[in-house]
């Protein structure tokens, strides 16, 4: 009975002491996050990435991409200002249904309210179609691997620009020697997130699982290099990015090799920075004020009713004349002031014949 007693006693020791060393490390992590974002209040960063696609291992005959692979260069740009961020990618995608490159541009704004985003491709190019939704993020629900590795450096904090909230990692389940650096290792989700301590908890590592881990198997993984800034600190040099095939985690699918090539922190931006001027020709769906439109070439609005493009009105044509349903209700505008006249033009005989 003493034994068991003893051994109870040594379980909640160790329990609590681990409790507390796991409590430690998240206060560590939110100290040194908040360090980081106060020493970069606005950044205008530049990367390159080349993306090598291994389809070839792709196995089903049937798939578009089957006997396929290619490697393209992208440039991206991210500009942020506390929570508000913009970010550009720029250069050649792989179309997955014709195995074909194309030049894509694609750009997403958060100005801390609304988000907006726009694509353009060579096909799309005189009509690009552009987003814009009342969302508490720079990609509302949605995630982005790409801008991952800057982000996580220099807003590792701000959940609108895919940021992490220390306290929701919980406790971490291991210590781990990541990319040749001591790290603490976290599970959240479907995701393990290895932090360096002894360089202010930035990300050395970031893996998806399927299904979740410990028992799942990495889908995709994300590897970070850093370097000593003689003015700023840690950040990034370079990274690599890795999308495994399911269950066949010998089989590569994508590689995404990355580096910073223009740092820029603390310098003046401006409001039109977290916004989007969509171009004339742009095709935008306006979730917050409930409307669709498509850019005029003088920049102005043209709404557009869906009732017109199941009838075949092309977007060109909509450039150059009003949509019906804003004919109608400037109808009712001209019958509804004309009755108000007619009514006070009545009014105003009666009142003299008195």
């Amino acid at each position: 009975m003493l034994i068991c007693r003893r051994q109870f006693l040594f379980a909640f020791v160790v329990f609590f002491s681990t409790s507390i060393q796991a409590e430690s490390v998240v206060e560590e992590i939110i100290a040194a996050w908040k360090i980081r974002e106060a020493r970069y209040h606005t950044g205008h960063i530049e990367f390159e990435n080349v993306e090598t696609y291994h389809h070839k291992l792709a196995t089903d005959p049937d798939d578009p991409a089957f006997g396929f692979d290619g490697t393209a260069p992208l440039k991206h740009l991210i500009i942020f200002d506390n929570n508000r961020g913009r970010y550009t990618r720029n250069g050649l995608s792989l179309d997955m249904n014709t195995g074909r490159w194309i030049h894509q541009e694609y750009t997403t704004a958060f100005d801390g309210k609304v988000s907006s985003a726009m694509y353009n491709d060579q096909f799309l190019a005189k009509h690009p179609p552009g987003f814009i939704e009342k969302r508490s993020s720079i990609y509302g629900e949605g995630w982005d691997w790409h801008p991952t590795a800057v982000l996580m450096a220099f807003r590792p904090m701000t959940k609108s620009l895919q940021g992490l909230n220390p306290k929701e990692l919980g406790e971490p389940v291991r210590r781990a020697v990541v990319n040749g650096r001591d790290a603490v290792v976290f599970i959240k989700g479907k995701f393990e997130y290895s932090f360096d301590p002894q360089r202010e908890y930035v990300l050395l590592r970031q893996e998806k699982f399927s299904p979740p881990p410990p028992d799942g198997m990495t889908r995709l993984r994300l590897d970070v290099n850093y370097r000593i800034d003689p003015e700023w600190g840690v950040v990034p040099e370079d990274w690599s990015f890795v999308k495994l095939v399911t269950r066949r985690p010998d089989l590569v699918l994508m590689t995404i090799q990355g580096k910073i090539t223009k740092l820029e922190f603390n310098q003046p931006v401006s409001r039109g920075d977290f916004t989007i001027q969509f171009p004339p020709g742009a095709v935008v769906s306006d979730g917050v004020n409930k409307r669709n439109y498509v850019v005029r070439k003088d920049g102005s609005a043209r709404k557009y009713d869906r009732a017109e493009k199941r009838a075949g009105v092309t977007y060109d044509e909509m450039m150059t004349t009003v949509a019906p349903s804003v004919v109608a209700e400037r109808k009712k505008r001209y019958w509804f002031f004309a009755v108000i006249a007619l009514v006070g033009a009545i009014a105003f005989w009666f009142y003299r014949r008195l």
